[in-house]
């Protein structure tokens, strides 16, 4: 007891004397003045908040790509907190927060100096493209930072000011990944500064923010700007990621609003007013939405969009198709996806099961090549109901087979074809696969919607065992399977950006496992073997994750498509 107390009153004394020390950077753009804190274990850190990276998007530089920022407006400036985050509704309270003044990012690092540089983690939040951000109140990276990495996170656009798309009115879209891309930059100009190795930067995200980072690993302009992926929960190849008819939006996004004029350029002129504020936007983003993804439940408006090339330009082909170019990609990369990724969906699904029930055509993917209301959709409408619901009618008894359903269909098809894919064409690229299946006391939003009773891990539930949060204050009880948990991700997550290996190490007693990479595959007839780490209590390797879900969809996908790893987006 006398050592734990004592251990407390150092904790104390360091946070007093810290609350005194504001460690000071030049970078390119000026002099940033951060703060000293202390980590759980008692270590040190220093953070750098709301630094911005470039000129903020306001007036005429709303919908246009950033501007890289030259000079801070004072010669030191105040890093010690957070600054604006985008524009957007926020998730829980529907307040409407942030601004479009926002392209600001956090740096932490638990050295300033040390012997050799420290590997870099870039992430780039999750928020269905509409909400979030990269603050420490969801993404405190302080069990990271105990494995000796420096993390930075970031803000970028949202929503419309990010992601609306009108060519023909000259509005290009993909702000919001051209304000990553330029983040990324920024991070290579000067991360050197706060100790880190612009040499070895690992670019992580999740849900949205992994699907952004698949999409930078193909782009010609931003690819270069890290070395190593970590992909969660999202892959480019999802059905989600890429925007559907994005003019279509951007005009109906106008009329909603009153706008008379049709002409694309006039509309575009009248959404880049000042006079328009994007909180006279916001109510009509949901209303752009086609019938077709109003009745597929995916309520995701804007996003990436293939664009013309330019300097700045993200997403310039197909990223279905990049993924079939032949060692397109040269860096290591871990990717996977949550146990029960559906039961976020089922939130929102329990409201009207009803529709589900009346029309299961819905839960046929838009990947697959018929017309789902018609003699081939009714024919994998029964399928999926004894497949899913043993034949029985969707209702509050077989929500465990919609939440099986919503998974497949959202996020578990898409991950196990890119990573078929990957292992067929990237063979510059090792790649690590895994599920994630501990189902613990700090996942959140399983808790906050009340499934308890359904099996598996929520979409975006790992992330409270890689990232601290403000909301979510649990006692910190070190010899708890939930901080083993903590300690084994963090320890894994941090290995891959050091050593581009998991688990590099078999003298590791806290990883009294070894996790391999998936097998590539080089002959045409080869048949393709997952092999992947099943992360749980007892974390261990096993193979074909989920397997009886995606044979039935495998079937399905080679009678009408041919071929499972091809789907039509």
């Amino acid at each position: 007891m006398r050592k734990f107390l004592m251990r407390q009153n150092i904790k104390l004394f360091r946070r007093m004397m810290s609350s005194h020390s504001n460690p000071k950077v030049a970078v390119k753009q000026g002099t940033v003045v951060g703060s000293q804190g202390v980590l759980p274990g008692g270590g040190d850190f220093y953070s750098f908040k709301g630094i911005p990276y470039a000129v903020p998007p306001l007036g005429n530089l709303r919908f246009e790509a950033p501007v890289p920022l030259e000079k801070f407006s004072e010669n030191e400036l105040d890093c010690t907190k957070e600054r604006d985050i985008s524009f957007q509704k926020e998730v829980f309270s529907n307040d409407l927060v942030g601004s479009e003044d926002c392209l600001f990012l956090n740096v932490y690092t638990p050295k300033l100096k040390s012997d050799k540089p420290l590997p870099v983690m870039v992430y780039i939040h999750g928020g269905a493209y509409l909400f979030g951000s990269g603050n420490s109140d969801m993404y405190n990276p302080l069990y990271l930072l105990e494995e000796d990495v420096v993390v930075v996170t970031l803000n970028y656009r949202l929503g419309m000011l990010g992601f609306l798309s009108y060519p023909e009115g000259g509005l290009v879209g993909n702000m919001g990944l051209k304000d990553q891309a330029l983040a990324l930059k920024w991070v290579q100009e000067n991360i050197h500064l706060f100790n880190g190795d612009a040499n070895n930067v690992t670019a992580f995200g999740e849900s949205a923010g992994s699907a952004c980072v698949n999409l930078h690993m193909y782009s010609d302009n931003s690819k270069m700007l890290f070395h190593k992926a970590i992909l969660q929960s999202g892959t480019s190849n999802m059905q989600w990621v890429m925007q559907m008819f994005p003019s279509y939006k951007a005009a109906n996004l106008a009329t909603n609003m009153g706008f008379k004029d049709t002409d694309p350029k006039k509309v575009v002129e009248y959404l880049k007013d000042p006079k328009t504020p994007p909180e006279a936007m916001l109510p009509y983003m949901l209303k752009g939405m086609t019938e077709d993804e109003r009745r597929r439940e995916l309520p995701i408006p804007y996003g990436p969009i293939i664009e013309p090339a330019s300097p700045n330009a993200v997403v310039t082909n197909d990223p279905t198709q990049d993924m079939f170019i032949n060692n397109k990609l040269d860096i290591p990369v871990m990717m996977g996806y949550n146990s029960n990724e559906g039961i976020i969906m089922v939130a929102n699904a329990i409201k009207r099961l009803d529709d589900y029930e009346n029309d299961l055509p819905r839960l046929i993917p838009r990947a697959v090549n018929i017309d789902i209301d018609g003699e081939e959709g009714k024919v994998i409408c029964q399928q999926i109901r004894e497949f899913y619901f043993k034949g029985e009618k969707v209702h509050k008894k077989t929500l465990g087979g919609l939440s099986d359903a919503l998974s497949d269909y959202h996020f578990t098809l898409g991950a196990h074809s890119a990573a078929e894919i990957h292992a067929k064409h990237q063979h510059k690229s090792p790649l690590y696969f895994f599920r994630f299946d501990y189902d613990g006391d700090l996942g959140f939003y399983k808790k906050l919607f009340n499934f308890q009773h359904l099996r598996g891990v929520c979409h975006a539930d790992e992330l409270f065992y890689i990232f601290q949060t403000h909301f979510q204050d649990l006692p910190h009880k070190e010899d708890s399977q939930d901080t083993k948990i903590v300690r084994q991700m963090c320890r894994m997550w941090t290995n891959f950006a050091k050593y581009s290996n998991p688990t590099p190490s078999s003298n590791d007693a806290l990883l009294d496992f070894k996790w391999n990479p998936v097998k590539q595959i080089n002959g045409k007839n080869d048949e393709f073997v997952l092999d992947y780490l099943n992360i749980s209590k007892e974390s261990k390797m096993e193979r074909q994750p989920d397997k009886e879900r995606i044979h039935f969809w495998k079937d399905i996908f080679k009678m009408w498509n041919k071929d499972f790893v091809k789907p039509k987006l």
